[in-house]
């Protein structure tokens, strides 16, 4: 929705209207996600979506507590605004409630995930 424009339409937040390129960037990342879980392995699954939950918690957590100083000091007001930082965090925790131990009834989860990263 946000690469055809229907979003802006939505609100004013910046959440709604980022830099085109990063629709285009969370197209591609979501689509990558989606084919691995639904063609992939299960050792690569744990891998992508252990990486997609830390980077949605670190970018979500990073934005809620420097946001609005890196706004001031880049003069990037859009920055400021807490609607993208905290959809980054929603994602990147929902992303380690999906995959915890004994969701699909694979209780081993953490084990995988630690096998896909060494196998990187």
């Amino acid at each position: 929705m946000g690469i055809v424009g229907v979003l802006g339409s939505l609100s004013r937040a910046s959440f709604f209207h980022p830099p085109y390129w990063i629709n285009w960037f969370h197209f591609g990342l979501g689509t990558f996600v989606f084919s691995t879980g639904v063609w992939g392995n299960r050792k690569w699954y744990a891998g992508v979506t252990l990486v997609a939950a830390i980077m949605g918690t670190t970018l979500g957590l990073a934005g809620l507590l420097l946001g609005p100083l890196a706004a001031t000091r880049f003069n990037v007001p859009e920055l400021a605004d807490p609607s993208d930082h905290t959809a980054h965090l929603v994602v990147g925790l929902l992303a380690l409630w999906v995959n915890r131990p004994g969701f699909d009834g694979d209780s081993d989860y953490w084990e995988l995930a630690s096998k896909a990263w060494a196998g990187c």
